[in-house]
């Protein structure tokens, strides 16, 4: 199945085949977003006093 999907998929040079390299290298980027806000001690402490 993934070499039907990548079938469709354009030829990369030696330029994208770096940048992929590098992609792949750094990994996925890190999660920013969540939770802590609503866990934080400043937010519990605006709930306390309402």
């Amino acid at each position: 199945m993934v070499s039907a999907g990548t079938a469709t998929l354009p030829l990369i040079d030696g330029e994208g085949h770096e940048a992929v390299r590098k992609l792949i290298a750094q990994g996925p980027p890190d999660e920013d977003v969540g939770l802590e806000a609503f866990t934080s001690s400043s937010y519990l402490e605006s709930q306390a006093h309402p």
